[in-house]
Order: structure tokens, then C-alpha cells, then sequence
């Protein structure tokens, strides 16, 4: 085929997938109610990343640049010699078509580094929170900006008192450019506490708190946001006596000062943990997704409601049928619709990625699970909706004689029938 061909047939292509997300947009956006059948998942297209070591690659925090339509991705890759090297994708998304166009890695030789949150100021910066391993601190907390063509302007480090493993998993930013993070640091007496600090643009510490749980045993903040009058919500997981690790969440003021929190148990003694968060901002709900351990069912992916207060209003789990570690890690709006991300143990292909779809009540709609070519442990973490263009998915599949992929893949939300 002549290469002008090709090239025309490629804009056509890309012109009706464009047209076909603006109609499914402006359709939806027309519903008053959920016909019989309800909406659907449409998988759009993905593209895995391979580190080249055959080891463990994951793509984690996401931020989207919409007047751009380029998408950042940030995670970790194997390197031989360096061990996991933190990363930082950028990724082109035009009509639906996903392409790497460069990466930036973080970190050295010394040990494990990762990425776990992103997000853009939208003055030309890129901020990221994960940590890195330096000598003789094992994990550090490490926070950067670049700019949006992946140049490192500015980065610090926190090292805690015990020199033990301290991490940053969630960042955000608020109007004015302050920017929040959450994790854990290792105290003296204390395990591992949750960890939220406060800095201005040039990442100068403002202010930051630490949280002990009850059992002074493993304390972490994952993820956060803000709602419409700054007050700001943690989520994650906090060590009780009798019940192991409980879902947290925690409501702050712009000062850090601790306005209010709740902790869930599951009926079994395990690990429960608080992952991903949103909120309805018409309405006040927050919703929070985790996993839940329950009797004879191992972890099973949570989902609730909350009012403003962090009354819980709301709560389901999901077992997959194949009876392994389901849990939800991350969630997001859409319109009127929540999308939930996670991992989904079915009886063939193991552990599946899984892309689920909820009313603001709850109500189960559908839900579409991807399956690595070596039906290993695959895994969607993080979800960001996009106005036109349903959700961004990360996580990792993995693949023959691969390992571990990172993976980024995007999905609509079809039409009623």
C-alpha cells in the first residue's frame, strides 16, 4: 500500500473513532434514566510497556493534559543492575489511538525506586510523588516537578527519623498550586505512620503531620482529594488491636487539623485496606474503594458512599469466582456513572484486570476483565475520567516470557441499549 494511502486510510480511521466518542458523549449526556440493559464498557485500545529486563513493570499514577491530549503515566521499570527504576511516561491519545512519544527514569543504582502520583498545575508543570532508595535510608520519600516535556526543574527527598522504608503513594494539587501528598514514614516505637505533608510549587514544606494508629504497627496514607472548600480526605489503612489493618479515611483542613475520620473492619480479622477516592461535587457524596477481608472469600474489592461527614451511607464487596485477592484500587466519575478499577480473580486466566461500572448508588452495571497472554496476576491501579473520551486505565499485564508489563489502556461508556 503507497504510504500516502496508508496515511489516509490512518486519519479516516481516527476521524470515526473521534466521531464516535463525541456521539456516545452527547447521547449520554442526554439520559434521564437507564434503559433496560444499562450501559457498557467499550474497550478502546492499549499499549504495554516492556522494560527490556523481563522483570516487573507497573504503571501506576496517571495526570491528562487535555488540551494537549497527552496523557503521563508514572510507575516502574526493571533495569539490569539498578534493580526497579521509577518512570515517567508520556503517552499521546489522540482519537482514541494510545503511542509512547518519551520517558524520563528516576532514582540510581541503589535499590527500588517507583512513581505513584501525578498531577499538572496547568501552567506547564508536572509534579510526581513516589520515593526513591538512597544509600543507607533504605525508601525515601521523593517529590519532583518537570516540565511537560519531561525535564526535572526541582526534587527533594524525606528521609524519616528511623531510616526506615518512607514512601509517598498519593499527590494532588489545589488551585493555587499547593501541593499535597500522602504515605508512610518510619518512627521510632511507631511502625510505619501515615505520612501527609503540605508544600508550596517550589516544594518548600509548609506544613506536615504524622498519624499512629491504635496497634503502632503499619500506618498508610494511599490517596486524596479536595472538596469545594478545601477541606481535604486521606485514604488508606490504619494497624488495631484484634482486627489487623482497617480502611481509614480522614477529613482535614487546609492546616492539616484533623476534622474527622472513620475506620472499617471487615467480619474477618485481616488486612483491609482504603484505596481510591472521588466526589460527587453536586452533591457532597465521597466514595471509596478498597478490598475487604471476609470468611472462606480471601480479600474481596469494596466499594461505599459517604455523606461529607464520612457517615457511611452504602457499602458492597465483590468476591470474583474464583475465590483469590479481589480488590478495587482505584475509582473515578464519569458523568453519572462511577468506573472502578482493580483486580478480578476468575476461575481460568487467575488474576484479571478489572473495569467495573456503578451508579451513584451503587447499582451494578457491567464489568470487563483483561487477561495477560501468560494468564498471570494482571492488575488495572489507577483510573482518570476524561470528559470526552470515557477513562484512562494503568496497571500491568503479564505477558510470555515478558514478566510484568505496564499498561495503559482506555475505555468508553457505550451507549443504553
Amino acid at each position: 500500500m503507497p504510504d500516502s494511502e496508508h496515511k489516509a486510510r490512518r486519519r479516516s480511521v481516527a476521524i470515526i473513532i473521534g466521531c464516535v466518542i463525541i456521539v456516545a458523549v452527547i447521547l449520554g449526556s442526554f439520559q434521564t434514566g437507564i434503559p433496560s440493559g444499562g450501559p457498557s464498557l467499550v474497550f478502546i485500545d492499549s499499549v504495554s510497556m516492556d522494560g527490556g529486563s523481563g522483570g516487573d513493570d507497573w504503571a501506576l499514577g496517571m495526570a491528562y493534559d487535555e488540551n494537549q491530549s497527552v496523557l503521563y503515566a508514572t510507575g516502574f521499570i526493571t533495569v539490569p543492575g539498578h534493580g526497579k527504576d521509577g518512570i515517567i511516561w508520556k503517552l499521546n491519545s489522540t482519537y482514541g489511538q494510545i503511542e509512547q512519544v518519551g520517558n524520563t527514569t528516576f532514582g540510581g543504582p541503589l535499590g527500588d525506586d517507583a512513581g505513584y502520583g501525578l498531577a499538572l498545575d496547568g501552567h506547564g508543570h508536572l509534579f510526581a510523588a513516589g520515593y526513591v532508595t538512597e544509600a543507607g535510608e533504605d525508601h525515601n520519600i521523593w517529590i519532583a516537578r518537570y516540565s511537560l516535556n519531561l525535564t526535572i526543574e526541582e526534587s527533594i527527598t524525606l528521609d524519616g527519623p528511623s531510616n526506615g522504608t518512607d514512601e509517598a503513594y498519593g499527590l494532588l494539587l489545589d488551585d493555587s498550586g499547593t501541593v499535597y501528598i500522602t504515605g508512610t514514614v518510619t518512627l521510632p516505637g511507631h511502625g510505619y505512620d501515615i505520612y501527609i505533608g503540605k508544600y508550596d510549587s517550589d516544594l518548600n514544606l509548609v506544613r506536615n503531620i504524622t498519624i499512629d494508629g491504635p496497634a503502632s504497627m503499619t500506618d498508610k496514607g494511599r490517596f486524596m482529594l479536595l472538596d469545594d472548600v478545601g477541606n481535604l480526605f486521606v485514604s488508606g489503612s490504619m494497624s488495631q488491636a484484634g482486627t489487623g489493618y482497617d480502611i481509614w479515611i480522614g477529613k482535614f483542613d487546609a492546616d492539616l487539623q484533623l476534622l474527622g475520620q472513620v475506620i472499617i473492619a471487615g467480619p474477618t480479622s485481616g488486612e483491609d485496606k482504603g484505596y481510591g477516592i472521588c466526589r460527587d461535587d453536586y452533591f457532597g457524596y465521597l466514595y471509596a474503594t478498597g478490598t475487604i477481608t471476609e470468611a472462606g472469600q480471601s480479600y474481596n474489592a469494596w466499594l461505599a458512599k459517604f455523606d461529607s461527614n464520612l457517615n457511611l451511607l452504602n457499602d458492597i464487596t465483590v468476591n470474583g469466582p474464583g475465590n483469590g485477592d479481589d480488590t478495587a484500587y482505584s475509582i473515578a466519575q464519569h458523568g453519572s456513572y462511577l468506573v472502578q478499577v482493580g483486580t478480578y480473580t476468575e476461575v481460568s486466566g487467575g488474576a484479571n484486570m478489572m473495569i467495573a461500572l456503578y451508579d451513584m448508588n451503587l447499582r451494578f452495571y457491567t464489568r470487563i476483565t483483561i487477561n495477560g497472554s501468560a494468564d498471570g496476576f494482571d492488575t488495572a491501579f489507577g483510573v482518570i475520567a476524561v470528559p470526552i473520551g470515557g477513562v484512562f486505565v494503568s496497571g500491568f499485564i503479564t505477558e510470555t516470557s515478558e514478566g510484568q508489563n505496564a499498561w495503559i489502556g482506555r475505555v468508553l461508556i457505550g451507549i443504553p441499549v
